[in-house]
């Protein structure tokens, strides 16, 4: 947190809808961390997104696209949520299940926190898969707030802000990489062409990043 505190990146333009969701603390950081995860090219960024513009929107479904004209680039609280979700029960995995299980077979539902962490997985992906848009279940997170350095919280806040930061550089690599395909149209079936955009887009995206 020290750390995010004093990087202090670029401005872009941002319409952010504001949240009083359990995730409304991050909202300085989402649009910042893609400036965040690559402190060294914050400026080139900065003068790449000129004229673009990114929205925040408070909907309950998964929005991650770009719209060429006129260049935006939409992400949703439910994303956050749902990559938050995915986040802590990666770290609660590997910090509580892998050291206890040594390659044994391993009851998921024995502890508590481990348990929460594994409905809150299966919660965010079959939100993500059915759109259904359904409630957030806040019951089943752990204390956040006021945030415990090294904590599996404070661990998947940070997992969470570098898998924002890897979609909106994907984002990104659309208005750089000058597609013209609107991302948020659906798809009837299988597109070559915004197939192969989105694939050149993640390569674009991890070219940047690393």
């Amino acid at each position: 947190d020290e750390a995010m505190t004093k990087l202090d990146p670029p401005k872009v333009s941002a319409h952010i809808e504001r949240t009083h969701g359990p995730f409304a603390d991050l909202e300085q950081y989402v649009i910042a961390s893609m400036f965040m995860i690559s402190p060294e090219r914050s400026m080139p960024l900065r003068e790449e997104l000129r004229g673009v513009q990114f929205r925040l929107l408070d909907r309950n479904f998964w929005v991650a696209h770009y719209i060429a004209a006129p260049p935006q680039i939409a992400i949703s609280w439910r994303m956050v949520e749902a990559l938050w979700c995915c986040a802590y029960a990666t770290v609660t995995l590997v910090d509580g299940v892998i050291p206890a299980a040594y390659g044994q077979p391993f009851d998921l539902t024995r502890d508590p926190e481990i348990a929460s962490a594994m409905k809150l997985l299966q919660w965010a992906l079959d939100d993500c898969y059915s759109r259904r848009g359904s409630a957030f279940p806040a019951a089943l997170l752990p204390q956040r707030n006021p945030r415990i350095f090294a904590s599996r919280a404070h661990s998947a806040d940070e997992l969470c802000l570098c898998a924002i930061a890897f979609i909106l550089h994907h984002e990104v690599a659309h208005h750089r990489l000058r597609h013209t395909h609107d991302s948020s149209a659906p798809l009837s079936g299988p597109d070559p062409d915004s197939i192969s955009a989105e694939r050149e887009a993640d390569g674009e995206a991890i070219d940047w990043i690393l």
